[in-house]
Order: structure tokens, then C-alpha cells, then sequence
């Protein structure tokens, strides 16, 4: 029996990890990667967040979708919201990669990601998005924590953003989709954060 067989019905927060017996696209870290078999990838992150000087609580959303249908044509989208929870106003962002304009000479594609761990990075209009699998000082992967910042920009206003490095509080858990699986249901404990005000609406 391999390691990550084993390691199902051993301690989740160690690499690598199988959520479901027999099903190696559920092995973690890779589940969080880039499935490169597969036309499209979905990772989402939600959760809440208190500003580290203000105290004021926001929650937020974010999406990145990688396309390639055909495998050749690059479809992908990236959204960001940021809702301020106490004073009830939200900005909503959204940037897209898609044809004809990718598709002149000299482009490049706006989201990166890797195979076998979390690393995504889109590149918008409204800066630079970023979600990470943190490393310690060795390099190695630390289990379950993840820097993530986001940029957005709605209706003019200007640029807002958050941050957070976050961890998980319990194991991973199934979810609808094998692309989203792992990826779509972090519950986070913020152990930093930074945000800025949305547009009020």
C-alpha cells in the first residue's frame, strides 16, 4: 500500500492525503492543481474577513475559471466581489480572456496555475489576484494554508482589495464537481487580513 493510500485513514493535515479511498483525483495537494486531462478547472474561495485596524467585517467571493475547449482555445475568467457587511454596500469585478483578443500576436494568458498543488495568479485590468499554497522554510508545503489577495474595480470607482493568509479549521471535504472538489470548500480562520472600502451601492 502506497503512502497516500494509507494516509486516508491517517492525520488529514499531512501531505499527501486521500479524501476518498480509490480515488486518486482526490489526493491532496494535487486536487488543488490544475487537472491538465480536463477542459476546465474551477477554484472559488468565500468567506468573511475583519479589517486588522478598523475591525469592520466584510465578506467576499472569489472565482477564477480556466477554459480550454478543444484543448487549444483560452476562455478563462476571473471575479472578485468584496460586500462591506456594516455598511451594506458591495463592489463586483469581473475580467475575461477570451477570443478573438487573446488570440492576437503577442498575447499571453492572464491566469497562470500549476499541476500538483495550489498556485493561481491572474493577471486584470484591477491588478493582480493571487491565491497560494504556502511553504515553509524548507519549501515544503504547508498543509491546508494558503496567502491569498484579490483586486477589483466596479463602476469607475477606484481600486479596492483584500488579502488573507488563511488556514483550515477541519478536514477537507467532498463537494459537487471533481474540478471544484477540495477547492471549493475551505473553511477559512483569517490570521491576516487587509481590505479595502467597495463602491457603495
Amino acid at each position: 500500500m502506497d503512502t497516500t493510500e494509507t494516509s486516508t485513514q491517517a492525520d488529514w493535515r499531512r501531505y499527501p492525503y486521500r479524501l476518498v479511498p480509490g480515488d486518486a483525483q482526490l489526493d491532496f495537494p494535487a486536487a488543488e492543481g490544475t487537472h491538465a486531462d480536463c477542459e476546465s478547472d474551477t477554484w472559488y474561495l468565500a468567506g468573511f474577513l475583519t479589517g486588522t485596524g478598523s475591525g469592520r467585517r466584510f465578506a467576499f467571493i472569489t472565482i477564477f475559471n480556466r477554459n480550454r475547449p478543444g484543448g487549444e482555445v483560452i476562455a478563462d475568467f476571473h471575479t472578485f466581489a468584496l460586500f462591506d457587511v456594516d455598511a451594506g454596500s458591495y463592489g463586483t469585478f469581473t475580467d475575461y480572456d477570451m477570443p478573438p483578443k487573446n488570440m492576437e500576436p503577442g498575447a499571453q494568458p492572464k491566469l497562470t496555475s500549476a499541476e500538483g498543488y495550489l498556485d493561481l495568479r491572474y493577471e486584470s485590468s484591477a491588478g493582480t489576484t493571487t491565491w497560494t499554497a504556502c511553504r515553509d522554510g524548507a519549501g515544503e508545503l504547508v498543509p491546508y494554508t494558503y496567502d491569498y489577495a484579490a483586486f477589483g474595480r466596479d463602476m469607475g470607482e477606484p481600486q479596492w482589495n483584500c488579502g488573507c493568509t488563511s488556514r483550515r479549521r477541519g478536514r477537507p471535504c467532498p463537494s459537487a464537481g471533481l474540478s471544484t472538489t477540495a477547492r471549493s470548500s475551505h473553511v477559512c480562520r483569517t490570521t491576516r487580513t487587509r481590505t479595502s472600502r467597495p463602491a457603495r451601492r
